[in-house]
Protein backbone atom coordinates (compact mmCIF):
# COMPACT_ATOMS: atom_id res chain seq x y z
CA UNK A 1 0.00 0.00 0.00
CA UNK A 2 2.94 2.50 0.36
CA UNK A 3 3.26 2.80 -3.04
CA UNK A 4 -0.83 3.91 -3.08
CA UNK A 5 -1.04 7.89 -3.76
CA UNK A 6 -3.20 9.54 -0.92
CA UNK A 7 -5.95 11.30 -2.11
CA UNK A 8 -8.72 13.11 -0.24
CA UNK A 9 -12.17 11.18 -0.65
CA UNK A 10 -11.13 7.85 -1.05
CA UNK A 11 -11.94 4.96 1.21
CA UNK A 12 -8.06 4.82 1.24
CA UNK A 13 -7.75 8.58 2.65
CA UNK A 14 -10.58 7.99 5.25
CA UNK A 15 -9.00 4.43 6.62
CA UNK A 16 -5.49 6.28 7.09
CA UNK A 17 -7.50 9.14 8.73
CA UNK A 18 -9.46 7.21 11.22
CA UNK A 19 -6.64 5.15 12.42
CA UNK A 20 -4.16 8.23 12.60
CA UNK A 21 -6.90 9.80 14.88
CA UNK A 22 -7.23 6.58 17.09
CA UNK A 23 -3.64 6.27 17.75
CA UNK A 24 -3.45 9.86 18.48
CA UNK A 25 -6.34 9.86 20.97
CA UNK A 26 -4.73 6.62 22.38
CA UNK A 27 -1.20 8.08 22.88
CA UNK A 28 -2.32 11.11 24.58
CA UNK A 29 -4.21 9.22 26.86
CA UNK A 30 -1.26 6.59 27.64
CA UNK A 31 0.51 9.93 28.88
CA UNK A 32 -2.55 12.01 30.35
CA UNK A 33 -5.42 9.77 31.42
CA UNK A 34 -3.73 6.41 32.05
CA UNK A 35 -6.99 4.56 33.51
CA UNK A 36 -9.28 4.96 29.65
CA UNK A 37 -9.96 1.74 28.36
CA UNK A 38 -10.67 1.94 23.99
CA UNK A 39 -12.55 -0.56 22.27
CA UNK A 40 -14.79 -0.44 19.09
CA UNK A 41 -18.07 -1.53 18.82
CA UNK A 42 -19.93 -3.28 15.81
CA UNK A 43 -23.02 -4.23 15.71
CA UNK A 44 -24.54 -7.81 13.52
CA UNK A 45 -26.22 -5.14 11.14
CA UNK A 46 -22.58 -3.63 10.59
CA UNK A 47 -23.61 -0.22 12.77
CA UNK A 48 -20.01 0.78 13.79
CA UNK A 49 -18.33 2.94 16.36
CA UNK A 50 -14.97 3.95 15.84
CA UNK A 51 -13.79 4.39 19.33
CA UNK A 52 -15.36 3.82 22.23
CA UNK A 53 -13.68 5.29 25.53
CA UNK A 54 -14.39 3.87 29.23
CA UNK A 55 -13.40 6.75 31.57
CA UNK A 56 -13.44 5.72 35.27
CA UNK A 57 -16.10 8.11 36.71
CA UNK A 58 -17.42 9.73 34.17
CA UNK A 59 -19.67 8.74 31.36
CA UNK A 60 -18.57 6.39 28.12
CA UNK A 61 -17.30 8.11 25.73
CA UNK A 62 -18.64 7.49 21.79
CA UNK A 63 -16.61 8.90 18.93
CA UNK A 64 -16.89 8.69 15.06
CA UNK A 65 -14.29 9.97 13.05
CA UNK A 66 -15.25 11.11 9.72
CA UNK A 67 -12.44 12.34 7.06
CA UNK A 68 -14.70 14.97 5.25
CA UNK A 69 -14.42 18.55 6.04
CA UNK A 70 -18.28 19.21 6.23
CA UNK A 71 -20.23 16.24 8.21
CA UNK A 72 -23.81 16.10 7.98
CA UNK A 73 -26.58 14.89 9.42
CA UNK A 74 -26.84 11.84 7.29
CA UNK A 75 -23.39 10.96 8.35
CA UNK A 76 -24.33 10.53 11.89
CA UNK A 77 -27.80 9.14 11.28
CA UNK A 78 -26.99 5.20 11.84
CA UNK A 79 -24.69 6.00 15.32
CA UNK A 80 -27.74 8.22 16.85
CA UNK A 81 -29.88 4.96 16.33
CA UNK A 82 -26.91 3.17 17.94
CA UNK A 83 -26.36 5.19 20.75
CA UNK A 84 -30.46 5.17 21.49
CA UNK A 85 -29.90 1.66 22.57
CA UNK A 86 -26.42 2.32 24.81
CA UNK A 87 -28.31 4.87 27.35
CA UNK A 88 -26.27 7.51 28.97
CA UNK A 89 -23.11 8.04 27.05
CA UNK A 90 -21.12 11.13 25.87
CA UNK A 91 -21.47 10.96 22.17
CA UNK A 92 -18.88 13.19 19.82
CA UNK A 93 -17.53 12.92 16.10
CA UNK A 94 -14.42 14.10 15.17
CA UNK A 95 -13.34 15.23 11.20
CA UNK A 96 -11.71 17.43 9.29
CA UNK A 97 -14.59 20.08 9.51
CA UNK A 98 -13.06 23.71 10.71
CA UNK A 99 -15.23 24.67 13.38
CA UNK A 100 -16.68 22.60 16.14
CA UNK A 101 -21.11 22.78 15.95
CA UNK A 102 -23.56 20.14 16.77
CA UNK A 103 -26.03 17.89 14.90
CA UNK A 104 -28.96 17.19 16.77
CA UNK A 105 -27.52 15.37 20.23
CA UNK A 106 -24.11 14.93 18.50
CA UNK A 107 -20.81 17.59 18.85
CA UNK A 108 -18.93 17.80 16.28
CA UNK A 109 -15.46 18.89 16.73
CA UNK A 110 -12.15 19.28 14.56
CA UNK A 111 -10.27 16.68 15.08
CA UNK A 112 -7.99 18.35 16.59
CA UNK A 113 -9.64 20.12 19.01
CA UNK A 114 -11.49 17.06 19.80
CA UNK A 115 -8.74 15.12 20.48
CA UNK A 116 -7.09 17.88 23.04
CA UNK A 117 -10.69 18.30 24.98
CA UNK A 118 -10.45 14.94 25.29
CA UNK A 119 -7.49 13.35 25.83
CA UNK A 120 -5.08 16.40 26.76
Amino acid sequence: MLSLKIIKSTSYFSELFEQFVVVECIKLSNYFKSEYKFSYLMTESGVEIDLVVERPGEKLLLIEIKSTDSVKKEDLSSMKKLVRDLGECEVVCFSRDSRKRKIGSITVFPWKQGIKKYFS
